[in-house]
């Protein structure tokens, strides 16, 4: 497979991956991409094609980094409201089983 197929692929995949909530497997991908780019950058010549193929891949992990620091916060967010709501929690199932023991 050529360099300008692979990083096509890459993209593709991140974009997918990322636009699919599937985080687990993005990580996997990105630590793929990250084992290779080190390999292809030690090729000397990339030919305009490869170029803008790289390009294209900068594009889709940014845009996969963007979309897990959404999720990211919105996950955080939600974890915050649970964390605020917990002792209203607790003192409403404190009452609760007050109320059912016998007297």
């Amino acid at each position: 497979m050529g360099k300008t197929t692979q990083l096509a692929l890459l993209a593709s995949q991140l974009l997918r991956l990322s636009n699919e909530r599937n985080w687990p497997a993005l990580a996997a991908l990105d630590r793929e991409v990250a084992a290779m780019l080190p390999l292809l950058s030690k090729q000397q010549q990339w030919r305009t094609e490869e170029r803008l193929g790289f390009d294209e891949l900068r594009r889709a992990h940014g845009l996969a980094l963007r979309h897990c620091q959404r999720e990211s916060a919105r996950v955080d967010e939600g974890l915050t409201q649970l964390r605020a709501r917990r002792q209203g929690w607790m003192a409403y199932a404190l009452g609760n089983a007050s109320e059912e023991e016998p007297t």
